[in-house]
């Protein structure tokens, strides 16, 4: 079960450089208020951004390679996890449901322009026919396009232009709803036959139509498009019938010895071609009840931008993974993750609410992501630093259990007489540390003066309110491991503005 991680390797050091090269940037400013470069909140979203382990319910993760000898890999990244795990385990794969009025594009391998080469032949044309002489060839593996007001290519001088697409499909199944999405014109074909006929300028709307196609056979299928200008937008897949692709992904997860799930960020496409991101899953929620009552061990990985709504199931799946902040996917990082390769630790930029719009209970605090070990934390000093740019907590670490890991402390402050909650929410500094088993650190988080700063609303300006402060460090906002007490002095915070 040992997956070759030279990549993961490299992109985590990388990671690791990156995350230095910017702790000596901020220390070589001395954490300049008058530079204004001091920006935790920022800084912490930078650095401790990842894979965050939300949920680990009894130990499930990582994978133990003598109990686990198949996964069920279900949702819109399954085929790509696939691949990664080769031959390491028997796996079953399945789609999952639709987002929202979005579609999963048609899989390339289904289709085929030609010597073996998958998916579309395309040809651009600088006019609203998509005949004549085409402005550009390609190959589009997909048929999942949102140009905006964007051209598709510089070979296309005018936003009025259109697009043929073409290739032999040989499908895997019989009979099946095909949906397309797009403003504008649209058609399509199959075997020169018009299917779907929508070839008028209008805005973005949704057609569909059940072709009798047979398991195996070939048939040539070409789309049309144009865009008369303004936003652009088409996209074209399998409308799979949701109680088809619920029952298998039930009978998936039902042979297998762990689940995993895909949640993908739910989108709902607007008449003005605009894509707007929702809060909530409901279908996909549906899946992950389904998934669970056929198997308990099933582990979600949420791929979504934010925070969504997952009170349906939180409490019954065992473990939940989101992994929202990776600006690519990282899916060989979360097979090592899985597999225990590689330790959870990045961290939640913003507290996870159980409902955002009415703001009820956290779910997962600000800061928070678990690990696959302890990490201990002692006694606290707090020194004022002797260049007078501000604080320096000094915090006792251990590393009690089996694994090197590395956790996040944070720093929150809070005045000792009335303070806005807001305040408290607000990571003011924070260090990462790095421990192998059986390791102690004592670790130095410098706290500048600026931290301390308030709005002064009547001045318009922030500044520092002299008098008694509460430092502490956890690892989270709800997790406060340390409190220590200091006092401002109004001499030191002179001291600290005289030197902007």
């Amino acid at each position: 079960m040992r997956l070759d991680y030279t990549r993961i390797i490299k992109h985590d050091m990388m990671k690791q450089i990156a995350f230095c090269i910017a702790i000596i940037l901020l220390l070589c400013s001395g954490l300049s208020h008058a530079q204004g470069t001091y920006d935790p909140e920022s800084d912490f979203r930078t650095a401790t951004a990842g894979i965050v382990l939300l949920k680990n319910h009894g130990g499930l993760l990582p994978l133990n390679a003598d109990e686990v000898s198949s996964i069920a890999l279900i949702g819109a990244d399954a085929a790509e996890m696939e691949k990664i795990f080769g031959n390491s385990l028997y796996l079953y794969t399945a789609g999952g449901l639709n987002k929202k009025n979005d579609i999963r594009t048609l899989d390339s391998s289904m289709v085929y322009i030609g010597q073996g080469v998958n998916g579309f032949s395309a040809k651009y044309y600088n006019n609203l026919k998509a005949s004549g002489t085409p402005a550009k060839f390609a190959t589009d593996k997909f048929i999942d396009f949102n140009w905006g007001h964007s051209l598709p290519c510089k070979e296309i001088d005018t936003s009025t232009f259109s697009v043929m697409w073409d290739a032999t499909l040989i499908p895997p199944h019989g009979p099946v709803k095909v949906k397309l999405i797009h403003n504008d014109g649209c058609r399509l074909y199959i075997d020169g036959q018009l299917i779907i006929d929508a070839w008028e300028s209008g805005p973005v709307r949704i057609d569909s139509a059940w072709l009798n196609i047979e398991k195996g056979n070939s048939y040539n299928i070409q789309i049309d498009y144009f865009s008369d200008g303004g936003t652009a937008l088409v996209k074209f897949g399998f409308e799979y019938m949701q109680e088809f692709l619920l029952r298998e992904a039930v009978e998936k997860a039902g042979r297998a010895d762990v689940a995993l799930v895909f949640v993908d960020q739910p989108l709902i496409y607007t008449s003005d071609g605009m894509v707007e991101e929702s809060y909530t899953i409901p279908t996909q929620s549906k899946l992950i009840r389904a998934v669970y009552e056929a198997n308990p061990n099933t582990i979600v990985v949420l791929r979504t931008k934010g925070a969504v709504d997952i009170e349906d199931w939180a409490f019954d799946i065992p473990c939940i993974i989101w992994n929202g902040m990776s600006e690519a996917k990282n899916l060989r990082e979360i097979a090592g993750v899985l597999l225990g390769e590689i330790n959870p630790e990045a961290k939640l930029p913003f507290r996870w609410a159980m409902n955002r719009n009415q703001n009820f209970d956290t779910r997962f605090p600000l800061g928070f992501g678990m690990t696959y070990t302890t990490i201990g934390i002692g006694k606290l000093l707090m020194n004022r630093q002797s260049d007078g740019s501000g604080w320096l907590a000094t915090v006792e670490t251990s590393n009690l259990g089996g694994r090197a890991a590395t956790e996040t402390l944070q720093v929150f402050i809070k005045a000792t007489d009335e303070f806005p909650r807001s305040q408290q929410q607000n990571i003011k500094a924070f260090k990462k540390v790095t421990l192998l088993p059986g390791q102690k650190k004592t670790v130095g988080i410098p706290i500048p003066y600026s931290a301390f700063e308030t709005e002064n609303i009547d001045a318009g300006n922030r500044i520092i309110t002299p008098g008694m402060y509460q430092v502490m460090v956890g690892t989270s906002a709800e997790d406060i491991k340390l409190i220590k007490t200091i006092e401002l002095k109004e001499i030191h915070i002179n001291q600290y503005y005289s030197h902007e």
